[in-house]
C-alpha cells in the first residue's frame, strides 16, 4: 500500500509538472529551514543499531558492504526523486 501510494502521489506530481509547469514559490535553498532539513536527512538513515546483527545474519558477509552501499544509494535516490518532483509540482505548501 505504501509504494502504490508513492507511485500514485509521484505520477499526479509528474503530470501536473507537464500539463501545468512549475508549482508557486520554488525556492531553490532556504537557507531559513536548511538545518531541519539536515536534522530529518540524518533521521532518515539512522538504524545504524541493526547494522551489525543485519551483517551478521547476511548469507555472504563479504559482500555486505556492497549490498549496504546499494541499499543506502537505492534510498537516496528514492528519497531525492520523490521530494523534487513533488515540490516542484506542488511548490512551497507550507500556507
Amino acid at each position: 500500500m505504501l509504494l502504490s501510494g508513492v507511485i500514485a502521489a509521484m505520477l499526479y506530481g509528474i503530470s501536473k509538472l507537464i500539463s501545468e509547469g512549475l508549482g508557486p514559490d520554488i525556492v531553490p535553498v532556504n537557507y531559513e529551514a536548511m538545518f531541519s532539513a539536515l536534522g530529518f536527512a540524518v533521521y532518515t538513515y539512522e538504524g545504524i543499531g541493526i547494522i551489525m546483527p543485519c551483517m551478521q545474519a547476511c548469507e555472504c558477509p563479504e559482500n555486505f558492504d556492497y549490498i549496504y552501499g546499494a541499499g543506502i544509494a537505492t534510498i537516496t535516490v528514492i528519497y531525492l526523486f520523490y521530494g523534487t518532483i513533488l515540490y516542484l509540482a506542488y511548490g512551497n505548501m507550507k500556507e
